[in-house]
């Protein structure tokens, strides 16, 4: 998987309304999950910091709006937005289909997951 794959990706979050709703609900939850275990570990060590990941995954929750899944979204983008994602000439033949597949295997999602946190973080400065 390229990194001009993973440009592009973020190129179609960017110029996605509803890609940058998700991008940025993932990020307050991630926040409030974080600042939680952050503050959890702090006062009372590993077994704080479980109970303050709790804590702030259920707060995160309550204050996020509602945003649909990442799969969910990239399914429902517009033709050409979705050509962004599936064009050959930039990803080396890498279809929509075989983009979930990766997507799916191992630390894949955390890593596109990160760099949207990263887009949003930026985006909310």
């Amino acid at each position: 998987m390229s990194g001009t794959y993973l440009y592009r990706v973020i190129q179609c979050v960017q110029s996605s309304p509803r890609l940058r709703y998700t991008a940025s609900g993932v990020a307050k939850q991630t926040g409030m999950t974080a600042a939680g275990t952050a503050t959890g570990g702090i006062l009372f060590g590993p077994f704080g910091a479980l109970i303050g990941s709790i804590i702030g995954g259920l707060v995160g929750y309550k204050m996020a709006d509602d945003y649909g899944g990442l799969l969910t979204v990239l399914n429902e983008l517009p033709h050409d937005q979705r050509g962004m994602l599936t064009s050959k000439n930039l990803v080396g033949g890498v279809t929509f289909e075989q983009f979930t597949r990766w997507f799916r295997e191992g630390d894949h999602q955390q890593l596109l997951l990160d760099l949207l946190f990263e887009f949003a973080r930026k985006q909310l400065h």
